[in-house]
């Protein structure tokens, strides 16, 4: 999970690399990209467009897609591109979509479901390119990067708040940008538009039933599935907006690397009132998780794991600025009112 720290050299940690990576502040393009999705103006291409701090060029709207892993889907699912996807890799827990999504999803090509125990798949170049597609979404390691997919005419798009070695600036408005961005991308200003109203009201309703000040604490760690290493998420992240927009003050809130490795003693002495435990992949359950902590030596003394306040959930819903962090969000909500 420790992208900014040590961009380790393996593809199966690739994902949580990713999820740990940095991202840029909103830029002049980015801006102008939503200014004219909003005015619902058509995609004039050449279309030029900054991603991770690169301009990307296409000379016309991807017919192609392949995905790294399921960071993407909901935000192309929001835009009306996923009849472009031509191949996936990774797992894609049926949790995240909708019924009508989760058959798409078996019957597209995938290269490979296995994952790692930190997340991630492991890919060769080769096999990307073989697949003819337009642009990738998904992230850089040592064998696939941005330079190697271009020569072979294939572009890189990495979600923008997780673009290594840029610090993040949290904010609920990454997701209606990057929405925003892909209309543009797609030529789908209008959907995109409206997709973006309907996130961002989402939003506005669940901020509007915000606690007064409580006092409670709270963490949100990613556990590894074999349980050897927890993370945690500082105000850099996207985990950190929800724990404040549920009232919860982030316990690891003051670091400037968006996540990085916690020790349980640490999470111990600093007794949470509520615990948000992040997991990875469609074959670990819920209940697997919170029993992993539960029996975790002195876990018990956690008043988040006393009192019932510790909510395993997955990944995606928690980090990464797309749609599914709204949908994370409102499902915190439910479970901390209970």
């Amino acid at each position: 999970m420790k992208r900014s720290k040590s961009y380790l050299l393996t593809a199966a940690v690739a994902l949580v690399l990713t999820a740990c990576g940095e991202t840029q502040k909103p830029n002049a393009d980015a801006a102008s990209s939503a200014a004219s999705a909003a005015s619902g103006t058509t995609t004039t291409y050449p279309y030029t467009f900054d991603n991770c701090g690169h301009k990307v060029t296409i000379n016309k709207a991807p017919e192609r897609i392949f995905l790294m892993g399921p960071t993407a889907l909901t935000s192309l699912d929001a835009v009306g591109a996923t009849d472009k996807i031509v191949s996936l890799a990774g797992q894609y827990p049926k949790e995240y979509y909708s019924e009508a999504l989760n058959e798409k999803i078996k019957s597209i090509p995938r290269l490979t479901s296995k994952i790692g125990t930190s997340g991630g798949v492991s890919l060769s170049l080769e096999s990307i390119i073989d697949l003819k597609p337009d642009i990738v979404f998904g992230y850089e390691n040592d064998a696939i990067t941005r330079d190697a997919l271009a020569k072979a005419g294939i572009q890189l798009y990495v979600n923008p708040t997780s673009c290594k070695g840029m610090k993040p600036v949290a904010s609920f408005d990454a997701i209606y940008k990057e929405i925003i961005n892909l209309g543009e991308i797609f030529n789908k200003q209008t959907v995109a538009q409206k997709a973006a109203e309907e996130l961002k009201n989402r939003v506005a309703e669940t901020i509007s039933k915000k606690p007064e000040k409580s006092g409670l604490k709270a963490a949100t760690i990613y556990v590894e599935s074999d349980g050897k290493q927890l993370w945690t998420f500082s105000k850099r992240s996207m985990s950190h907006l929800q724990l404040e927009a549920l009232g919860y003050e982030n316990i690891y809130a003051e670091n400037d690397e968006r996540c990085y490795e916690v020790s349980l003693e640490s999470i111990i002495d600093k007794k949470p009132d509520m615990l948000v435990l992040l997991y990875d992949g469609e074959e670990l359950k819920p209940e697997v998780v919170l029993n992993m902590v539960k029996k975790m030596p002195g876990a018990e003394s956690i008043p988040a794991i006393a009192n019932n306040m510790a909510f395993p959930q997955l990944y995606n819903f928690s980090e990464t600025a797309t749609p599914l962090i709204v949908n994370g969000l409102t499902m915190l909500q439910e479970k901390v009112a209970q």
